[in-house]
């Protein structure tokens, strides 16, 4: 498949715009992770009978600050703004689109559902803001020969799947600082004779954290499943038999444009970390199901 022009730029400028919203889901994960370590500071002078002047202010407002934060933070008044996100998303449809339709990928834009198309000069400014991502001739499985509707759905599964393993992923790795910040609290008060108030402000402090992390597994475990449910309805629409329609497409990637505009996404170092075995399992199954599709031709 020969890379164009316009599918790279594409692809940089939705990479930029995820990037900038990752930007503020990182820094909220920084402050919940603040005060988990502002109770572990707490405990410890507590313990250590040291710093009274310290431990007396933090026992004061440290509860009273993380119940604002967690407020905040789950109210979004900062974060609300979706302006980056829609962005990303909308580009990523017109850039799937155009892998479907090629130049007449207009014609087939569901404005009921994504609002107008990106403007291109927005898109040209946002990638060339985006000098790390770069879209690489394999991105999507070689499809080559087979009817354009069909084969816009093969590339519709792959998206899926990559989605559906890496919040499964995610989600896991979430339940873990959830759980052991939990225990962490309990073993300490017991083995440490903390007291209740000292153990109470502890718990009051990590409750960003652990609800956050808590919320993200819940969240990104039913994207998963969304994202697995519809592999399954891929795999039932396609038959070399029968040619897919337009409007099995369409249902598809009006689907996975409604997963993409939730508020979860995989982090990139995590999704970089298992980039080449995802790709060699992922990608290898979506290639075998392509050959055998081929075969019942």
């Amino acid at each position: 498949m020969i890379v164009s022009t316009n599918a790279t730029e594409l692809y940089s400028a939705y990479s930029q715009c995820y990037a900038t919203e990752a930007n503020r889901r990182r820094i909220a994960f920084y402050i919940d992770l603040a005060f988990a370590i502002a109770a572990l500071v707490l405990t410890t002078l507590t313990v250590a009978e040291s710093a009274a002047g310290l431990v007396d202010f933090l026992n004061r407002w440290l509860p009273l600050a993380a119940l604002f934060w967690l407020g905040l933070r789950e109210i979004e008044p900062i974060a609300g703004d979706k302006r980056h996100r829609r962005e990303a998303v909308n580009i990523q449809e017109q850039f799937d689109l155009y892998f479907w339709k090629d130049s007449s990928w207009p014609q087939h834009w569901n404005r009921l559902l994504a609002g107008e198309p990106i403007p291109t000069r927005t898109i040209k400014q946002l990638a060339a803001a985006n000098q790390n991502q770069m879209f690489t001739p394999d991105y999507w499985v070689n499809t080559d020969g087979l009817p354009d509707n069909d084969a816009a759905l093969f590339r519709i599964e792959q998206t899926a799947a990559w989605g559906a393993v890496g919040h499964r992923r995610y989600a896991k790795l979430n339940r873990l600082p959830a759980t052991a910040g939990a225990l962490a609290v309990a073993v300490v008060a017991l083995l440490l004779d903390v007291s209740t108030r000292e153990t109470a402000v502890a718990l009051f402090a990590i409750a960003p954290f652990l609800v956050g992390r808590i919320q993200s597994a819940r969240d990104h475990d039913a994207l998963a499943e969304r994202r697995e449910v519809l592999e399954r309805h891929i795999r039932a629409v396609l038959d070399p038999k029968r040619p897919s329609s337009e409007a099995d497409v369409r249902s598809a990637q009006d689907e996975i444009y409604r997963i993409r505009i939730e508020h979860r996404r995989i982090p990139s170092w995590l999704y970089n970390r298992n980039a080449e075995h995802d790709r060699l399992t992922i990608d290898a199954a979506v290639e075998t199901a392509v050959a055998e599709y081929r075969s019942g031709m």
